[in-house]
């Protein structure tokens, strides 16, 4: 992208005018994934994911990155604190305090598109190109160790029946290079990320990223 510098980094590509607003009525839980996740409608009738615990502010970082050099995310907002009317999960988290939340994500896609499935990083329509590669490069500036292909989806735009693809699970960033013994280590940790690798060697025809890590 040209306008890299005009780029509002703070709220994405959504914009302020796009956060959600309060107040915010719970409609059910979310049981897949680690992370604890629910859905929610909020004054504007839009229908939020909210994911609480320690990938939430790692992973709206991330998605304003990627954003920002010119790949598909969601919109994505963290909330210091929010109150979700009739809030009821089975899985809890130290950030749940009653029907109040604290630093969670809210995530949404954008209108009119529908996830059709997921891609894989060893096969799929753009391998080999400066695109894909460019996003190897981002995940591996951003420690993104869980390259798991069930964490990259394809939607569909119903107006245009354009396929997106697109990383839509960035929540493991911003810590070690890798899943470590301690799990507050491996994501949103500033001093486990200002601590890591970058490159572990280049040799003139390939670079070795340290991301993703084998388990120690």
């Amino acid at each position: 992208p040209q306008d890299l510098a005009a780029k509002d980094l703070f709220y994405g590509q959504g914009g302020e005018q796009e956060q959600p607003r309060p107040p915010f009525v719970f409609l059910r839980e979310d049981l897949h994934g680690t992370s604890p996740k629910c859905d929610v409608l909020d004054a504007n009738h839009r229908r939020w994911r909210v994911k609480l615990g320690v990938e939430a502010r790692p992973e709206v970082v991330s998605s304003r990155l990627l954003w920002a050099v010119g790949y598909s995310v969601n919109d994505d907002y963290v909330l210091p604190e929010a109150r979700i009317q009739g809030l009821r999960m089975k899985r809890h988290s130290a950030s749940m305090h009653g029907s109040t939340v604290l630093n969670a994500r809210f995530a949404r896609k954008p209108e009119g598109e529908k996830k059709i499935g997921v891609w894989d990083w060893q096969r799929n329509p753009f391998f080999g190109t400066r695109e894909v590669n460019g996003l190897r490069v981002m995940m591996a500036l951003m420690n993104g160790w869980d390259l798991k292909n069930s964490n990259n989806a394809v939607y569909k735009d119903k107006n245009t029946q354009q396929q997106i693809f697109l990383v839509s699970d960035i929540g493991a960033t911003f810590g070690t290079n890798g899943l470590s013994w301690s799990g507050a280590r491996s994501k949103g940790n500033v001093n486990s990320y200002a601590q890591s690798k970058f490159v572990l060697r280049n040799t003139g025809i390939a670079v070795d990223f340290a991301t993703p890590a084998p388990p120690k």
